[in-house]
């Protein structure tokens, strides 16, 4: 009946979960392709992976008055990311906050051929809050990013193409570490001291992320860091799962091993806890699926952190705003870029 229905041409509608898919467990029978599903008050766990997304299509949650208090009470590691649920974690400025209290941001980016990503995660992190923002880049990068961000402290070492050192990390709230950094052996070696000294909040994106996946240093990651992986990195890091459930699983207990949040993006992207608990955003649209998106998130973690949020609360905080800036562009632009995500980048 299910494979019939499937091949009928009319618009195929599901009720709390599609026939056939389980909530929590792989299809090992057919299953009716729903074009959109009207699920009873709470998601599946199913309708954020990617490989359930031919057969749920959007879905919509309906209240059917089950009780607030028993689902708040219900025991689970799994939890859906809204604005209910996130706005307690957001904090006002102050009337007498300045740049100083606001904390001073280090970014750790660019090469000779990749000089955007520097620049896309400098503008976030202060579109994000920062109250300062140094950019710690490659002496080809300088006049790049001097022009395109001149509210930020531009820092170029002695090397032209690659960074190879960091600064003296004493007057810094938080470090980000990634974006456009290439792989040269120099860098790798900086990066290697850096995980091995640095006391302050860490995000870790991109080419850090490789390079550690590449010389087998997660077990180097200092705890309560933010790694922020596309599905490729986090592939590189731990290892390939055999299905989406899998890739789960694999996510929250590396998050739990080496005591940090990490975050795999994509749609409904996954945030995993350091203490097993695994959120699903619901922010976000297909239209952010562009170069540079990954770079502005490091930038807006980056400004949280540099707030003075703690790492859990700057990514939950963090992911939720990055997407809801997304939709706020795609719904002005249509298509859109990396850049537009800081120009629609606002708070609650």
């Amino acid at each position: 009946l299910i494979e019939y229905l499937n091949e009928r041409k009319s618009i195929r509608l599901a009720v709390d979960i599609p026939s056939g898919l389980m909530a929590d467990q792989s299809l090992d029978s057919p299953c009716f392709k729903a074009q959109k599903t009207y699920t009873f008050q709470v998601p599946k766990l199913s309708f954020f992976l990617p490989q359930n997304h031919s057969f749920v299509g959007d879905f919509e949650i309906l209240d059917i008055g089950l009780s607030d208090i028993a689902i708040e009470n219900a025991k689970t590691s799994f939890y859906y990311l809204t604005s209910q649920n996130i706005l307690s974690t957001f904090k006002e400025r102050i009337k007498f906050s300045h740049k100083g209290t606001n904390g001073h941001a280090l970014i750790l980016a660019g090469s000779q051929r990749m000089t955007g990503a520097a620049v896309l995660t400098t503008k976030a992190a202060l579109k994000a809050g920062a109250g300062l923002v140094t950019a710690y880049v490659p002496k080809s990068v300088v006049s790049i990013l001097q022009n395109q961000c001149v509210e930020a402290m531009v820092w170029g070492e002695e090397s032209n193409k690659v960074l190879t050192h960091f600064p003296d990390l004493k007057k810094y709230r938080c470090v980000a570490i990634g974006p456009g950094l290439g792989q040269h052996l120099y860098t790798q070696r900086m990066l290697k001291k850096l995980l091995l000294t640095c006391k302050k909040p860490l995000v870790l994106d991109a080419d850090a992320l490789n390079i550690i996946a590449q010389n087998k240093w997660q077990n180097l990651i200092p705890s309560g860091s933010i790694l922020t992986p596309h599905p490729k990195e986090l592939e590189r890091l731990v290892g390939k799962a055999q299905n989406d459930y899998e890739q789960i699983k694999i996510l929250r207990n590396f998050a739990r091993a080496i005591q940090s949040v990490v975050l795999l993006k994509r749609a409904h992207t996954a945030i995993a806890l350091p203490n097993g608990n695994l959120f699903f955003n619901s922010t976000g649209n297909p239209a952010m699926g562009t170069a540079g998106s990954g770079d502005v998130l490091t930038g807006i973690l980056l400004g949280l952190l540099a707030q003075g949020y703690e790492a859990e609360q700057a990514s939950l905080l963090g992911v939720y705003l990055h997407g809801m800036a997304g939709d706020k562009a795609a719904e002005q632009l249509g298509r859109l870029v990396a850049g537009d995500l800081v120009d629609y980048y606002e708070s609650f």
